[in-house]
Order: C-alpha cells, then sequence, then structure tokens
C-alpha cells in the first residue's frame, strides 16, 4: 500500500471491483462528510448492503446514515469493496512532506518499530521502556506519514515538553491547545483533557494523530479524543500499556493492535543506564504490626466474602462495594489505616536516611503513593518536594536546581512518573506506591535515561511480612512478555 493512498485506503483490490450499479442501472456513488465528532454517510438512499458497519440510520438526519468519525479508514475500505465511488467531503487535514532536521541516526528498535507500524497501515501500539526514544520514534512517524499531526499528552508539562522538540525537530511553528492556548496549526501539541473536549471540531483536521503516554486513552472521556477523529494514521506509545481494568483492551478498537513491543533489559547498557533493583526490608514496630494485623484481617474476612467477579474487575469495583453499605464503609476505614501504616511506618523514614548517606553526592527522588507522606517526609528531613499542587514555576524552579545540583534529592507522589527527563538522577526510593505495574515501571523509568558512566540504583522499601512483599513481588514480576513486531 503506498504512503500517499493509504488513507483514502485505495488497495490494489478496490480498482478491480465492479462498481455497483443502483436500481435503475447506474453505479452508486456515496459522500462522506464530518459532523462534530461524527461522520455522515449520503444520500439516504443507499441500500443496506453497501453501508459500512457502525453506521445507523439518523432520522434526525433526513434517513442518512451516521457512525463516530472514527470509522472514517474503515468506512472508505468498505464502501471501495463494494464498489461504491466515495467523495470524500469529510478531510480537511493536509498532505505535507513534514523533514526532520535532527542530525540523528534512530536505533535499530526505532527503525524495527516505525517499519511495524508503516507495515500494519501507519496504525497500532509501540510499547517501549521509558528513555528508549519514544518522542524520536513519534518524529519519525509524522515524517513518514506526511500529513498535518496532533500529539495528545497527558499534562502541561509534556505540551510544553513536546512543543519544543517538535519546533526543534521540524523548524517550523507549533500549535498548542490546553493550559490557556489555543491555536490549531498542522503540527499541533494537545492534553488529552482539551482533545476530549475540542475533537467534536477538530476531528477531520489531522491525518495523524500521535496518542503519547496512550495507557490513558481508554478513560471513557479520554476516548473521546480517539472515536470523535478520523486521522487515518494512528500511533499510540507507551512503556506500560496494560491497565488494572482491563480496558486496555479497547486500545485495539482505538488505535490498531499492538505492532512492536520490546523490553527494558534488551536496552541496558547501549541504550538504558545499567541499573539495579534493589528491595528493602523495613520492619514494622510492635505496635505498628498489632495495628496493621487488625485492620488487615478485618478487610480480609470483608473481601473473602464478595462474588468472585467483583475482585476480577479491580480495586476500583472493591471501593465501590466497601462504599455502598455501612459495614462497607468501617472496612473502607480499615483499609485505610492499615494502608497508612505500611506508608508511615517508622523504619522507613530511617531507610531513607541510610539510603542517601550511603550515595552521598548522587541525586534521588523519593516516591511515595500519596501527598501526605512526602510532605511528611519533607518537613522532618527537609526534602523539596513536587506535588499536583505545586505551582508551574515553583515546579519548574525545583527541577532546575536539581539538575543543577542546588537540590540533589526532591520528593514527589505521581507527577513525576510520566514524561519528564531527568538523566542525571541515578538514585530512586520508593517509599510506597500503589500494586500498579504500570507506576512501578515509571518509576524506574525515571532513573534509566543515560549518561556517561551511569549506573541507577532503585530502592523499594517494603514492611516486612505484610501485603507489600506480595504485591512487590508481582508488580517486578509482572510485563515480561515478548519482544518485537507482531
Amino acid at each position: 500500500m503506498g504512503e500517499h493512498d493509504q488513507d483514502s485506503m485505495a488497495v490494489a483490490t478496490a480498482s478491480t471491483v465492479a462498481p455497483t450499479p443502483d436500481t435503475a442501472g447506474a453505479p452508486l456513488s456515496a459522500v462522506l462528510r464530518f459532523d462534530e465528532g461524527t461522520l455522515v454517510l449520503e444520500p439516504a438512499s443507499l441500500p443496506d448492503e453497501v453501508v459500512p458497519p457502525g453506521f445507523q440510520r439518523d432520522r434526525r438526519a433526513g434517513g442518512r446514515f451516521r457512525a463516530l468519525a472514527c470509522a472514517y479508514r474503515d468506512a472508505h475500505l468498505y464502501l471501495r469493496e463494494h464498489g461504491v465511488t466515495v467523495t470524500d467531503a469529510a478531510a480537511d487535514y493536509e498532505k505535507r512532506p513534514f523533514v526532520s532536521q535532527l542530525e540523528r541516526v534512530p536505533f535499530e528498535h526505532q527503525v524495527d518499530a516505525l517499519r511495524c507500524w508503516w507495515a500494519a497501515g501507519g496504525r497500532g501500539l509501540v510499547v517501549l521502556p521509558t528513555g528508549a526514544g519514544k518522542s524520536y520514534l513519534a518524529i519519525l512517524a509524522i515524517e513518514r506519514a506526511k500529513r498535518s499531526a496532533l500529539v495528545v499528552v497527558p499534562t502541561i508539562n509534556l505540551l510544553t515538553q513536546w512543543v519544543e522538540v517538535l519546533r526543534g525537530a521540524f523548524g517550523e511553528p507549533v500549535g498548542a491547545i490546553g493550559g490557556g492556548q489555543f491555536e490549531v496549526l498542522p503540527l499541533t501539541v494537545v492534553t488529552y483533557d482539551s482533545a476530549s473536549n475540542h475533537m467534536a471540531r477538530l476531528g477531520n483536521r489531522f491525518g495523524l494523530i500521535v496518542f503519547d503516554e496512550c495507557h490513558h486513552l481508554p478513560a471513557p472521556k479520554y476516548s473521546l479524543a480517539a472515536e470523535l477523529s478520523i486521522a487515518p494514521f494512528r500511533l499510540g506509545l507507551t512503556a506500560t500499556p496494560e491497565r488494572a481494568d482491563g480496558s486496555h483492551e479497547l486500545l485495539d478498537r482505538l488505535l490498531g493492535h499492538e505492532v512492536f513491543r520490546v523490553q527494558r533489559d534488551a536496552l541496558v547498557g547501549d541504550i538504558l543506564a545499567e541499573y539495579e533493583l534493589v528491595v528493602f526490608p523495613v520492619p514494622l514496630s510492635e505496635a505498628e504490626r498489632l495495628s496493621y494485623d487488625d485492620h488487615r484481617a478485618i478487610f480480609s474476612r470483608w473481601l473473602a466474602r464478595q462474588p468472585p467477579d467483583v475482585r476480577k474487575r479491580g480495586f476500583g469495583e472493591i471501593r465501590k462495594r466497601m462504599s455502598s453499605t455501612a459495614e462497607g464503609r468501617q472496612v473502607s476505614r480499615s483499609y485505610e489505616a492499615y494502608k497508612a501504616i505500611l506508608q508511615t511506618a517508622e523504619a522507613k523514614y530511617a531507610a531513607i536516611a541510610d539510603i542517601l548517606a550511603d550515595h552521598d553526592g548522587e541525586k534521588a527522588i523519593v516516591f511515595t503513593d500519596d501527598n501526605r507522606t512526602i510532605l511528611d517526609i519533607s518537613r522532618r528531613m527537609l526534602i523539596p518536594v513536587i506535588t499536583h499542587h505545586t505551582p508551574k514555576a515553583e515546579r519548574v524552579e525545583t527541577l532546575a536546581r536539581l539538575a543543577a545540583g542546588t537540590y540533589r534529592v526532591v520528593g514527589t507522589s505521581h507527577v513525576l512518573n510520566e514524561g519528564v527527563d531527568m538523566p542525571d538522577v541515578s538514585i530512586g526510593i520508593i517509599v510506597s506506591g500503589s500494586a500498579s505495574t504500570r507506576e512501578f515501571t515509571q518509576r524506574v523509568g525515571r532513573l534509566l535515561r543515560r549518561a556517561e558512566n551511569k549506573r541507577a540504583v532503585c530502592y523499594e522499601l517494603v514492611a516486612m511480612d505484610t501485603v507489600e512483599e506480595s504485591t512487590s513481588e508481582r508488580r517486578r514480576g509482572e510485563g515480561q512478555r515478548p519482544e518485537g513486531g507482531r
């Protein structure tokens, strides 16, 4: 399939299909239009057998057919295969030769990922570990697709970072939507929130849409960013596609299948920093142990009585069950109580101090699962912190001071999990975290940006003889899948 006709789906077989005649004997023709995040197929007189799957009659539109905008590419293919001549009044994006100005040779895994993505029709999911060059792969995809492109990112920090990356790569202005900005250009970056809010009117303006950190996409609101866009070319980028609720399976429909994956260990040494994962066991005090055992037993007994399907649907469903009854709310309080004991065990504070002393002179990040714990660590150990409440200017200044060496240690809860480059940080301390394999992978990934002579060490503080032990073992063992294209 040639790169100039992939989006119109002019596949080789299409030209050999005889036009389907209407009842009067004339060949059938149809028009596709974009309408507020949907596709309208006309005329209403099209016979049902040539109407693409997903389209339904809209009586409010004179009986014409309507589907979500993401049906654009498949609709073209289906209509052509059924001999219908299609007039495309939907697409309003540019075909233009973006040429990267970067004097950079792609790594082998980037070449392979691009090849697999293009062979899949310029659609699909690429799974690369943090630090493996997802941004540069996106640049290669934009260059290959030769269509106006939209990059969707989860945060304002990443929006700013991507604008600079694309401007530097292609040497032209880059639009931005989000954080009070609204400028639409052939090359534009948008947050997931803004994409969901505005895609109904922007959904036909881009031929390529790149979803950075695409594990966010299956969320009900964010999925609109994909569903309301006609973009025939779609690229999803993430280190961690799997979601605890199983909704990552929606990525097949929104983006295309996974086309390439490479594991972190395969890139360590040449591309990623050498690293070591260290489980640092810490004991609970006698008082902490008694309280933990009591509250954990209350939660475990309640959980054992719940239907198996509730447990399989993930902790979000368990939380709903707990909040629905008086007993469940009491159980929820016990859950929060034992979780707090694990997060703030006194021995963890001593462990942090010991680790930082052992790595005196090296830069470090301290991760926790909640703001309360990291703020307590900050007060007790005089460590600057970044949370989602930290103003942007303060956040930028804190990271700049870390980069300059003014600060040696920075603490955070979740906001540094994604998209912040810190190649000279070599020590990570995970004080507490969720059961999410994705979060664990992201935090380790913060340390793996390669720098000269760098060896990273990530310490995971685990309370002994508690649920943290099994959670840690499971988290570190998950996600080991074969590499390469599929």
